[in-house]
């Protein structure tokens, strides 16, 4: 008798776990994480030196980048600029301090969008290695 109440109870708690469940259309919100997987935007690595423009993010025709989330080291000071395709700057030159990282966490808003068909640049201000990594989406 008391194992049918234990199952009974557990078929409520399994009823009642689910009853709430939602499917939802396309990809899941930003930032939101599905059974304790990343969400939908997409990686890359930031591994740049040159001085001048050094595309991040390419191109791709049609298609507008939104970067909601950067992180960037530089292993010496230097200036970076934040551009949208070869010639239209985003950001003013900023100045990034020896080992002192530059983190533009998560926003429900993205931090830089690129015009239509644009690619989203780093121009250094001399050649210094930037690293880090961006979070994006390309649609």
């Amino acid at each position: 008798m008391k194992l049918r109440a234990a199952l009974a109870g557990l078929l409520v708690i399994a009823a009642l776990s689910t009853a709430g469940a939602q499917t939802l259309p396309g990809p899941p919100l930003v930032g939101v994480a599905l059974n304790s997987s990343a969400s939908y935007m997409t990686p890359v690595a930031v591994n740049i030196s040159n001085s001048g423009n050094n595309t991040v993010i390419g191109s791709a025709t049609g298609k507008v980048i939104r970067v909601y989330r950067i992180v960037l080291v530089a292993a010496s000071t230097v200036t970076v600029t934040v551009q949208d395709g070869s010639s239209t700057a985003l950001t003013g030159a900023m100045t990034l301090s020896a080992g002192v990282p530059l983190t533009l966490d998560f926003s429900s808003q993205p931090w830089f969008v690129t015009s239509s068909g644009n690619a989203f640049i780093l121009n250094l201000g001399s050649s210094v290695q930037v690293s880090g990594a961006a979070y994006y989406q390309q649609t």
